[in-house]
């Protein structure tokens, strides 16, 4: 009997200790998860260095230690609203953070953001001074998009990528994040890291796609898991009809930019086929329909970019010479003389290659 109830006691136990792990693993993910959300940080920071949490908490180093209690709301499930309540606990006293936050266009902003002791006084109110540093950062961040295009203009284009990259780490605002991304995969792509390039806008245009309201299962811009490059495409190429029926054209020049960008790591690379794909939607515009000199420069260069993708598969001759015509027409400027020597070399009896020694100039 004696031995039943210890083998009792001793499963009860175990079955105890187990449900008190688990529950102490699931409570101890929960609360980390409170803590290290991109709202809780941008509050702790402002918190931490405050005079009068200070003067509460104490001023030893450590300054404070997080522990105590902590409850919250609209973390797990990832809402546009969070709310927390947590205990900090310092060398010489504690004190009670309160803040709520909303996610409006991707940026968090706390609507409440206080400290108070734990008879309940309030020791300071950030609300105001969270929002204030907010804009002071965003401030600095498009200086630091400033200096990376122009460093980028100059050819120094490693310099340009680290500005983009402290943008991009620093967390500015959603906006400023994707345009750092786009920019940066652009610098690589310039600097010959076509792999890496390809990688980076990619995520660029995931990001921009969100941007405008397009869901892609599985991407994470925080954890650099990226959506299928078909499911990509597709609604890339929906969203740049959109914008060529709207007449967007700064919009427009930006995408045009970036995903002249992406098919050039391909052509570097020779995958003709994700070559021809990037290409083929950006040759569908016409430069009759738009004003824009980035756009009306841009598109001779894709016609050739797509003749070179078709010259590299085998048995597409006649899509390349068709496309090398058309970027020699398009180009007033005659900035692409190579282009026009290749339909020459295509076919040597086209008309305006007769004679050779004569420049060549197609109408």
């Amino acid at each position: 009997m004696t031995l039943k109830l210890n083998r009792s006691f001793i499963l009860f136990s175990s079955v105890l200790c187990f449900v008190l792990l688990v529950a102490y693993g699931l409570y101890d993910w929960w609360r980390g998860r409170m803590l290290e959300h991109p709202a809780t940080v941008q509050a702790l920071e402002l918190v931490r260095e405050h005079p009068a949490v200070v003067d509460e908490l104490g001023a030893e180093p450590p300054i404070w230690k997080m522990g105590g209690w902590v409850n919250g709301a609209g973390f797990i499930k990832n809402e546009d609203r969070v709310e927390i309540r947590l205990t900090l606990k310092g060398s010489v006293g504690d004190a009670v953070l309160t803040m709520e936050a909303e996610r409006i266009h991707g940026e968090w902003q706390h609507s409440i953001l206080r400290v108070e002791n734990l008879d309940g006084e309030l020791l300071v109110d950030l609300t105001q001074e969270s929002q204030v540093e907010q804009l002071r950062e965003s401030a600095q961040f498009s200086t630091r998009l400033s200096e990376g295009q122009a460093l980028a203009k100059e050819g120094k284009l490693e310099e340009a990528i680290a500005a983009y990259r402290e943008v991009f780490d620093g967390q500015g605002s959603p906006e400023q994040i994707v345009e750092a991304r786009r920019l940066w995969g652009i610098a690589l792509q310039q600097l010959g890291e076509y792999e890496d390039a390809e990688t980076v806008l990619l995520d660029a245009l995931a990001r921009m796609l969100a941007q405008e309201g397009f869901f892609h299962e599985g991407f994470s811009g925080d954890t650099g898991h990226l959506p299928d490059s078909k499911d990509l495409r597709q609604d890339w190429e929906a969203h740049l009809s959109n914008l060529s029926l709207q007449k967007e054209v700064v919009q427009l020049a930006e995408w045009m930019e970036t995903i002249e960008s992406l098919g050039l790591t391909y052509r570097y690379r020779r995958q003709h086929i994700e070559c021809i794909q990037t290409f083929k939607r950006l040759t569908a515009m016409s430069s009759d329909e738009f004003s824009s000199g980035f756009i009306v420069r841009a598109l001779p260069r894709v016609h050739a970019h797509l003749g070179y993708c078709y010259a590299m598969a085998q048995g597409r001759e006649v899509n390349a010479l068709f496309h090398f015509e058309q970027a020699c027409k398009l180009d007033k400027r005659e900035q692409l003389p190579e282009v026009c020597d290749q339909v020459c070399r295509l076919n040597p009896k086209h008309p305006e290659c007769q004679p050779r020694s004569k420049k060549v100039v197609f109408q």
